[in-house]
């Protein structure tokens, strides 16, 4: 059989992904496919296995059992158990992930956060590194914060070098969990309006999320997931629709008014 063509395959696919921790079934056989280019949301209540499943696509947490595949690529064998680091390092290496937490080198500049993973990781010259840092920085709008330490940075501008270190790896899928959760009601828009940016420029993104309005303006498919499974998904416009009376129904209203009551 003739692989498919690279324009047409999944930049990621999700196939029957289960994760257990002991006893307890986390993720029940979820399979997702996410096309390049796509920004994919997902969205749920708490303890649904959002970040979970999000965790298992570049196996921080190791599926105990299924697929995932990357670019046509398949991460580990099926059912190989425990797969050593050096395994998983090469395709880890294209995909960045963004963290609830930030997670900067505390004794490190802003430039210096985006320039040392590059030099470590991909090898790079650190004239070579300092030149993608300045432009990635510069995207972000903290081209004048560059040599300013972490503690020196707000909460909005911490997550935006945070985004600049895992955009510096050159990833062919970004993967964001729920990175607007820890700021300020007020540093939220500025990191979401450079996330609205790489999916306007075409970067495939898996963004577990919180803010609804934002899933709804960015997402070409946005998934529902409730007990680790999907219960539904498609496009925001079929999801997001007025009236519904099923289950999203009922998350996305009290979502609503607790949207309402966080900005009283």
């Amino acid at each position: 059989m003739q692989p498919a063509p690279t324009e047409s395959r999944p930049m990621v696919s999700l196939i029957d992904i289960h994760k257990s921790f002991g006893s307890k079934e986390i993720l029940k056989g979820v399979s997702l496919d996410v096309p390049r280019g796509h920004a994919v949301s997902i969205i749920g209540p708490s303890g649904s296995g959002k970040t979970t499943l999000l965790r298992c696509v570049n196996y921080l947490d190791q599926p105990t059992s299924g697929e995932v595949r990357l670019d046509g690529e398949l991460l580990a064998p099926s059912g190989a158990g425990l797969v050593p680091e050096r395994v998983l390092r090469p395709a880890r290496r294209k995909m960045g992930m963004v963290f609830q937490q930030f997670n900067l080198f505390r004794n490190m500049t802003a430039l210096e956060n985006v320039i040392y993973p590059q030099m470590v990781s991909l090898g790079r010259k650190r004239a070579e590194a300092r030149d993608k840092a300045l432009a990635l920085l510069e995207q972000v709008g903290l081209a004048d914060r560059a040599t300013h330490m972490p503690s020196e940075l707000s909460g909005g501008q911490q997550q935006r070098v945070a985004i600049s270190r895992a955009l510096a790896m050159d990833p062919k899928v970004m993967l964001f969990d729920e990175v607007t959760s820890a700021l300020d009601p007020e540093l939220v828009g500025e990191v979401l309006k450079v996330m609205r940016t790489l999916a306007e420029n075409g970067m495939t993104m898996i963004i577990v999320t919180h803010e609804m309005a934002f899933a709804r303006d960015v997402s070409e498919t946005v998934v529902f997931m409730e007990q680790g499974a999907i219960q539904v998904a498609g496009p925001p416009a079929e999801l997001f629709a007025p009236g519904r009376t099923d289950r999203l129904g009922a998350f996305l209203s009290r979502s609503a008014r607790q949207g309402v009551e966080t900005q009283a």
